[in-house]
């Protein structure tokens, strides 16, 4: 009786199942059909602007230029021939277009249709009045104490505190009594 009733709500809840499914695949359907129809009467209304960056004394294509309309918070990067593109919605807009070491280039775009804009970008120099390079060693590893070993222009033993921490003399002095040439009374 109970393996009766075990299989008739297993099949009660394999039909609710694949009731819900169907419920889901259906909306799903009907969702995405909205979606491409928004998207369709959204594709008549953008614009694509595109054109090239380069050189202004080489006439080179600049790789990597970043182009900003901030207005619209969208950005790209210029590919290996300078080339970039940009799909926006019409308007007026302020376009920003920047590479290290050149000056940056702002246009006013008004996006009414498609538009091709070539950025000529003019290079830029200053010279810096010093440059300051600070480093630092970590000194308490044991790979730093081999490294000062063979480094140093006098044969010399060392032990580093990892090596004092793991050895098992019970003070330091024992450990000291290890290193080769050195007594301690």
């Amino acid at each position: 009786m109970i393996i009766k009733t075990l299989k008739s709500h297993k099949s009660a809840f394999l039909i609710l199942l694949l009731f819900g499914a169907n419920i889901l695949i259906s909306s799903s359907i009907a969702s995405e059909s909205n979606f491409s129809a928004k998207k369709s009467s959204e594709s008549s209304s953008i614009l694509n602007i595109k054109g090239k960056v380069y050189d202004k004394e080489y006439n080179e294509p600049l790789t990597g230029a970043t182009i900003v309309i901030p207005e619209l918070n969208y950005y790209t990067i210029s590919g290996l021939d300078g080339s970039y593109s940009l799909n926006i919605p019409p308007g007026n807009y302020n376009m920003k277009v920047s590479f290290m070491s050149y000056e940056d280039y702002t246009v006013n775009i008004s996006a009414s249709s498609n538009t091709n804009l070539d950025v000529a970008l003019k290079p830029t120099s200053f010279a810096l009045e010093g440059v300051v390079v600070v480093t630092s060693r970590i000194q308490n590893t044991e790979a730093s104490v081999r490294s000062l070993e063979r480094n140093s222009m006098n044969a010399i033993n060392a032990i580093s505190a990892k090596a004092i921490e793991l050895s098992p003399d019970l003070t330091v002095a024992n450990v000291v009594q290890r290193v080769s040439g050195l007594t301690v009374e």
